[in-house]
């Protein structure tokens, strides 16, 4: 179902799971309503919690300039695209060369933001977050379903050029950091370390959804690192 909305250009569409806004045509946000259905279903099997009674947004923008305005109010001047935890919604642009491959990524990482968000109230520490959604936009398909955890090639490229940080510091890395100029090479490590988390299978992401902290961090670091070596 959807609807023009008083802004000129602007439309509504609603899903099951999601009001999504845009000035784009509306097989796009049909398009968006599709995969966003699907990300809910996964992260909903993946990260557990409860969101019978939430509806998530989503805004769609047709224009860069227009885009970078809105972001920029946001806090996320140079961001491509970013989920606002203010507004609770995530916000694309698909001005330009987007292909399919583009969206369907965009979409699962900054909706996974959006989920962790609403439903365990979780928007740091901010590797984990990144690494969660890092984790969902690196999937493969099977009979027609998502199934996040696929291996990120570009991470181990990065890690064959240059060495990960120590776990521990890390963890650490303040907000300034995480988001700075090596950005890329940050979210590949948190990517990769909640792929091991994630691959334990031992209560580890639950725990840190639910604020915890984790035990044992020079374990953890070995582990991980083996993980690595699987992974290549």
């Amino acid at each position: 179902m959807w609807k023009n909305l008083e802004t000129p250009g602007w439309k509504l569409l609603m899903t099951p799971g999601f009001a999504i806004r845009g000035d784009v045509p509306i097989g796009a946000l049909r398009t968006m309503g599709v995969y966003l259905e699907e990300f809910r279903r996964e992260a909903r099997a993946l990260l557990g919690g409860d969101d019978r009674d939430l509806m998530f947004s989503a805004r769609a923008f047709s224009d860069v300039r227009e885009f970078r305005r809105y972001a920029a109010r946001a806090g996320a001047a140079n961001a491509e695209s970013f989920y606002d935890p203010r507004s609770a919604e995530l916000v694309v642009c698909l001005e330009g060369p987007r292909d399919g491959a583009w969206l369907q990524r965009t979409l699962a990482h900054e909706f996974a933001h959006e989920y962790m968000d609403r439903v365990w109230k979780r928007t740091d520490p901010l590797w984990f977050a990144e690494g969660v959604a890092e984790y969902f936009s690196h999937f493969s398909v099977k009979d027609g379903r998502v199934a996040p955890g696929a291996v990120n090639t570009r991470a181990l490229l990065l890690f064959r050029m240059e060495e990960p940080m120590a776990l521990a510091p890390f963890l650490k890395l303040p907000r300034e950091e995480m988001y700075g100029m090596t950005f890329a090479r940050h979210y590949a490590q948190a990517w990769s370390f909640v792929h091991y988390l994630f691959s334990r299978g031992d209560g580890l992401i639950d725990l840190l959804l639910r604020g915890g902290t984790l035990p044992d961090v020079e374990g953890l670091e070995r582990g991980w690192k083996e993980h690595l070596k699987k992974l290549e």
